[in-house]
């Protein structure tokens, strides 16, 4: 190779590395603005209880919050949860509790009598004698 095809491949390799360099660069401030993007939601969502409204049918959607690890103990008590062995099975995974949902359901049902059946029309015209009158064989015996 001669001199000049040296520095050309040399400067392409320069070239190469600074790009390189540079869309790491690039990627790793994404990376920490994202971070930040979410601690920011975290905290504001932390300072905050969402309230729902009454929906249609008696259905109510009444608040989420962020809680402490105090305020999961002291739900799980009063629901009577036993939390060590959950706790134990999940240190061997390396993973924790963060957080417990409970869903509460209020259904009041329906009580009703005399209701009429739904609406039947009684066939008029008489049946032919060559159409099948159990064409599924329903009413065969076994």
């Amino acid at each position: 190779m001669t001199t000049w095809q040296t520095k050309l491949l040399a400067g392409i390799g320069v070239i190469a590395l600074i790009t390189g360099l540079l869309l790491v660069i690039k990627y790793q401030r994404d990376i920490i603005n994202k971070q930040i993007d979410i601690q920011n939601s975290i905290a504001l969502f932390a300072e905050t209880i969402v309230n729902f409204k009454k929906l249609p049918d008696n259905v109510v959607r009444d608040q989420t919050q962020y809680a402490s690890p105090a305020d999961l103990d002291k739900l799980a008590n009063s629901l009577d949860l036993k939390l060590g062995p959950i706790q134990d099975d999940l240190k061997s995974l390396k993973a924790n509790i963060t957080g417990i949902q409970t869903v509460t359901v209020n259904s009041s049902g329906e009580n009703k009598t005399d209701i009429a059946s739904t609406k039947t029309e009684v066939r008029t015209d008489p049946i032919p004698a060559n159409e099948p009158i159990d064409p599924y064989g329903y009413q065969k015996s076994k």
